[in-house]
């Protein structure tokens, strides 16, 4: 049984698709069905860039990462633009650290 729903970062799928650490095994959980994993064009469309540019992937081999996603993940369509929520706690360490 799933009990948690996850959205994976443009920064945690690069990760865990080109390292073993902390995002590879995230992502181990979603291919096992312990978590699931929940994406949309738009993060697969940085990660396909980002592979292709800072890891000089080919087109062809940036579009096996991508279907190696998919694999695991149920893509949900963002009818709108996004609303970006603030994180209070990270925004009061950045302030302090200024």
């Amino acid at each position: 049984m799933i009990s948690y729903v996850v959205v994976f970062d443009t920064n945690t799928l690069f990760s865990g698709l080109g390292w073993r650490g902390s995002p590879y095994r995230c992502l181990e959980l979603a291919r096992n069905g312990q978590i699931e994993s929940v994406t949309c064009r738009e993060i697969l469309l940085e990660l396909r860039e980002k592979l292709q540019t800072k890891q000089n992937r080919s087109p062809v081999d940036a579009a096996i990462d991508i279907e190696q996603i998919m694999a695991f993940s149920r893509l949900v369509e963002i009818p709108n633009s996004l609303k970006v929520v603030v994180d209070a706690i990270l925004s009061v360490k950045l302030k302090t650290q200024i």
